[in-house]
């Protein structure tokens, strides 16, 4: 989770129970993007289940640098989605969209509190 992400408690507690009850999927959450063939997570919150991040650790030799950690792990993730379609083409990894509603990045307005984080602050927020 970026430093700049507000997450409802209630939404994030019941995305870590259904995840932990399904833990020997390959599941990913969160927001994932494809631009100029890289794919990286667009920030925010995202997670994984324990055993897509027992075959993320099991490839991470294979995917390239970046030092960008929302690229590296967007290569990471799809790289293992390629290696669990190569091996079984029925298999995939299972992708949980985010409630943009529940989850918000940088700013955070509702009832009359207006939270702004992040580098792109403008010298009178600051």
């Amino acid at each position: 989770m970026d430093f700049d992400t507000y997450v409802n408690k209630e939404y994030a507690n019941g995305l870590f129970k259904l995840m932990s009850e399904y833990e020997d999927k390959p599941i990913f959450y969160g927001g994932i993007t494809k631009n100029h063939g890289v794919v990286y997570m667009q920030g925010r919150f995202y997670g994984v289940t324990r055993s897509l991040l027992q075959k993320m650790c099991n490839s991470i030799d294979n995917v390239d640098f970046s030092p960008y950690e929302d690229v590296w792990f967007g290569k990471v993730v799809d790289y293992v989605r390629k290696d669990i379609q190569n091996s079984d083409k029925k298999k995939d990894v299972f992708f949980m969209g985010m409630d943009g509603s529940k989850v918000w990045h940088k700013i955070f307005k509702d009832k009359g509190v207006y939270l702004h984080l992040g580098r792109g602050l403008s010298k009178s927020e600051k």
